[in-house]
């Protein structure tokens, strides 16, 4: 619901830099926004609310609706939670780990820094059950560590190795 908001950066908060994410869910479609200030200079929240529970009744609840378009709203707090089973086993459901992150798509996000001592592209793929280690493949690390011993030796040396690992630990910290 946005009633007021400054569209102006509402974009920033919803960009994604799709080159560092690889998804196996489905494209979001853009749609335009407004704000329903534009469209009603009396608009509140609360008048948005009942809007809102109006048409929730009318399409699922018509008879409800029909005979009884003033009725009063049902309050779930706490008590009325802990008076109905039903209820109270979809909440307990809802407050669990698994119900909250387990259900993401399985996505990979690519991390990619350069340092001064070289470059560290590193791919995260997130699965419904956690996240997913990197895979090496045969010789890749020998590769690589071939590659800093000719480009920048200093990292292999004791102090340059605790400078590359705070380097890329204080990255990582930044970026997750």
């Amino acid at each position: 619901m946005l009633i007021d908001t400054d569209l102006s950066s509402l974009g920033q908060y919803l960009k994604v830099e799709k080159s560092n994410l690889e998804s196996k869910g489905t494209a979001s479609v853009r749609s335009p926004v407004t704000r329903l200030r534009e469209s009603s200079f009396t608009i509140d929240h609360l008048s948005f609310c009942e809007a809102v529970r109006s048409e929730f009744l009318k399409r699922y609840a018509y008879n409800q609706w029909r005979h009884n378009k003033e009725g009063e709203p049902i309050i779930l707090d706490e008590a009325m939670i802990e008076r109905n089973e039903d209820v109270k086993a979809i909440r307990d459901d809802m407050k669990t780990w698994k119900w909250t992150y387990g259900q993401t798509p399985e996505f990979t996000y690519w991390l990619e820094k350069v340092f001064p001592w070289g470059s560290v592209l590193l791919p995260l793929t997130a699965l419904a059950v956690g996240m997913e280690g990197q895979q090496y493949e045969s010789g890749a690390l020998d590769m690589a560590i071939e590659r800093i011993k000719d480009e920048a030796p200093e990292v292999l040396s004791p102090k340059g190795a605790v400078e590359a690992v705070k380097d890329v630990a204080q990255w990582l910290k930044n970026e997750l």
